[in-house]
């Protein structure tokens, strides 16, 4: 019989979150559940009541920040009410966000081969990808005959290839001291690719 957590209901945030960190400064690969324990300060036994080892443990941080991913873009886009814009700025937060992620970009640029497995084929990641661009699709926005999980694969793997070979920043866009979430440049660089390719592929599905 597997055994419940009896720890504080924020112990497995507090531990992803210390996860994340490391992730941001040191890589994947480095990571341990011993260090971790030590770094979350909290006992190992704790730790391993929250995730059974390294591996699960790395699950549940790419499943989190994931939910995040989804929760915001949908904040970002969704109270614009042309779809082709809407579109377009859901893909541009989506790139600027994964190109702005410094966990992220933290292991593609140390171990890049450790990302292939979550946007190669159809892994668990593209299909909550693509289940998420179903979601947001709106009511009589594609035609009944239209296949749209083909546009939702389209715009996921988008996404995934500026994610390896990311478009330049859009020059003279400069953010305030108070600005938040993703820069500027990089949305506009998003939103620039959205309009030149993802909207006129998404043409042939609409009424």
């Amino acid at each position: 019989m597997t055994s419940t957590p009896t720890t504080k209901p924020d112990t497995r945030q507090q531990i992803l979150r210390a996860a994340l960190d490391w992730v941001d400064e040191a890589g994947l690969t480095r990571i341990s559940m011993g260090a971790l324990a030590k770094r979350a300060r909290l006992a190992r036994a704790t730790l391993y009541q929250h995730f059974t080892g390294k591996d699960a443990l790395v699950e549940a941080v790419v499943s989190s920040e994931l939910e995040k991913f989804y929760s915001r873009i949908h904040a970002y886009a969704d109270p614009i009410a042309d779809n082709d814009e809407r579109l377009a700025a859901g893909f541009a937060y989506a790139y600027a966000y994964l190109r702005e992620h410094r966990a992220l970009q933290r292991v593609l640029a140390m171990s890049p081969a450790l990302i292939l497995p979550y946007i190669h084929g159809e892994s668990p990641q593209i299909q909550e990808g693509r289940r998420f661009f179903l979601r947001e699709i709106r009511r009589d926005e594609y035609r009944d005959d239209a296949d749209v999980e083909a546009m939702a694969d389209f715009f996921v793997r988008q996404l995934h290839s500026l994610l390896l070979t990311p478009l330049p920043p859009v020059e003279g866009l400069v953010d305030g001291p108070d600005h938040r979430g993703p820069s500027s440049a990089n949305v506009e660089a998003g939103r620039r690719y959205a309009q030149t390719f993802v909207i006129p592929a998404r043409a042939q599905f609409v009424r």
